[in-house]
């Protein structure tokens, strides 16, 4: 597994991140939290610490929340890749040290959605910090759902639609959920190629739109209302 999750990141799977920091003295960077990948793969969200204090910090990871479909399975790697029972880890991070933390989702050959939340701490300090991370696989190409081209969801963000596009013929159904996995609003029986989500209403933050054909197949799209 740990070969498999090295060869992922340093292909670059993901690699737009953003800075942040918690605690007094650490600085991460997190790679964009909706992994997309075929199905069958490890796909994996990962979190680079930075210690610019004098001292040794020591950091906490808690895997607080999960929701994976059937067969899925996560894990934890902090230098090592843990078993998937283990839900928090520790990491005592040197002065200048720079380590990876690395998320794991490993898939089903069906497709699917998962999403993990997770809580960082630096042990004896005040300030916790929340990361959100998923994972969706979907058929690429033409597949035996008989899809052959990508869908689309658009404008994202946005501050009151959605509109989604897709190039198949298929009955679908539409499913809005929050950053937990809790369904916001489903329309279903959907004929039209396109199709408009009003978001105007919603509170501003990120959201998850999930689509199923049906002929069984899911796309998933994280979506940020402003």
């Amino acid at each position: 597994m740990k070969r498999i999750l090295i060869g992922l990141l340093t292909a670059g799977f993901l690699s737009l991140c953003f800075n942040n920091s918690f605690g007094q003295n650490i600085v991460y960077s997190k790679s964009e939290p909706d992994v997309v990948g075929e199905p069958g793969l490890m796909l994996v969200g990962y979190v680079t610490f930075y210690n610019s204090d004098s001292d040794t910090i020591e950091i906490k990871a808690d895997r607080c929340y999960k929701n994976l479909p059937p067969n899925w399975l996560s894990c934890f790697c902090f230098i090592q890749c843990y078993p998937y029972a283990v839900d928090v880890v520790n990491y005592f991070l040197a002065p200048g040290e720079k380590v990876t933390l690395g998320l794991g989702f490993t898939t089903d050959t069906i497709p699917g959605t998962g999403y993990i939340k997770v809580t960082l701490e630096q042990v004896g300090g005040a300030q916790k910090d929340t990361l959100y991370f998923s994972a969706s696989t979907i058929a690429s190409g033409i597949n035996e759902f008989g899809i052959s081209e990508p869908s689309r969801f658009y404008p994202n963000p946005s501050c009151d639609k959605i509109v989604f596009s897709t190039a198949s013929s298929e009955v679908y159904s539409v499913r809005l959920m929050d950053i937990t996995g809790k369904v916001i609003e489903q329309q279903s029986g959907i004929t039209t190629k396109q199709h408009t989500i009003n978001i105007e209403n919603m509170p501003t933050g990120e959201y998850f739109l999930n689509v199923q054909y049906k002929s069984g197949k899911t796309e998933t799209q994280k979506l940020i209302k402003n």
